[in-house]
């Protein structure tokens, strides 16, 4: 049990029966067995207190129990396996210690912008995520990145992370059931949990000795500018932790896009001068407009 309600009130009888088997076994005679807590906290205290020297002083003379408890651990200690099959972080390389992530200089020359050409930021992004995560994956067998956006995923390019590179296959996104390898986590307008849940990937430490070395996920979470705030509280708390513990963390990083949020109502497109108008359709956030675009007649001829 993790931390299950408490039994209300003290000494309840449902409490004093979990001791029942116990106390008949080993014959201790627990004091206030079956009866209502003391009403003064001291005596209580002194109660609980008491019951617990019980415990400890049939332990110094139980020698049987001692041993037997002591065989039961240590079977339990030796039936957990040395790896769990089906799981993919095998103890190699981390991919968080590969030079070659960054290492820019050495970069292939098609994930830069040709000179002169303009290109938005998030499109750089989105080709850096691709090639580290496939590189990754070519080499160590998992992404480094888990990424998430408060349904931006596409208009901030945060998606690359799950796209492939060159002859390498993306790792898509996630779903428990048909792709639970995926890098990109299926996330909504979310930014408090979603920042929190990539602060709480990156302070997951798998190396063999986490006090000198990093061996995890890094995470990267993306939202409107004007948003941030959202995810100020689990940011700030990571970053603290990650000054202070000597556990070493991953990173995370944390993508402020669109600046200004969208505000009012915009007409895509008007009706057909060649066609009697029979309705319209309201689409809402970034990337379902753009889905309903994409398939969205482009000719004014059309109806």
């Amino acid at each position: 049990m993790s931390h299950g309600s408490p039994h209300s009130p003290a000494n309840s009888e449902s409490y004093w029966e979990t001791k029942r088997p116990f106390a008949e076994k080993y014959g201790v005679d627990f004091e206030g067995f079956g009866e209502p807590a003391p009403k003064d906290p001291h005596l209580f205290r002194a109660q609980v207190e008491a019951n617990f020297r019980k415990v400890i002083d049939l332990l110094h003379h139980d020698q049987e129990l001692v041993d037997h408890l002591a065989v039961a651990l240590a079977s339990l200690g030796d039936s957990v396996p040395s790896e769990i099959e089906g799981c993919h972080l095998k103890p190699r390389r981390s991919p968080a210690r590969d030079p070659r992530l960054l290492d820019f200089r050495s970069y292939p020359e098609d994930l830069w912008a040709k000179p002169g050409e303009k290109q938005p930021n998030r499109a750089a992004l989105g080709k850096w995520g691709a090639y580290v995560n496939s590189i990754c994956r070519r080499e160590h067998g998992r992404p480094l990145f888990l990424a998430m956006s408060a349904d931006l995923a596409g208009s901030t390019n945060i998606s690359g992370f799950a796209d492939g590179w060159g002859e390498i296959p993306g790792w898509g996104k996630y779903d428990r059931a048909a792709n639970p390898e995926g890098s990109l986590l299926p996330q909504e307008i979310t930014e408090f949990a979603n920042a929190g849940i990539s602060t709480g990937i990156a302070s997951v430490n798998l190396a063999e000795n986490p006090f000198e070395e990093f061996d995890g996920f890094y995470a990267s979470c993306s939202t409107y500018g004007s948003f941030s705030y959202l995810k100020y509280g689990p940011m700030r708390l990571f970053s603290q932790l990650a000054q202070d513990c000597p556990l070493k963390v991953g990173k995370v990083v944390w993508i402020a896009g669109h600046f200004e949020a969208a505000r009012g109502a915009y007409l895509i497109r008007d009706y057909s001068p060649n066609a009697r108008p029979m309705g319209c359709i309201l689409v809402q956030s970034t990337m379902s407009t753009t889905t309903s675009c994409s398939f969205s007649p482009r000719s004014s001829g059309r109806a």
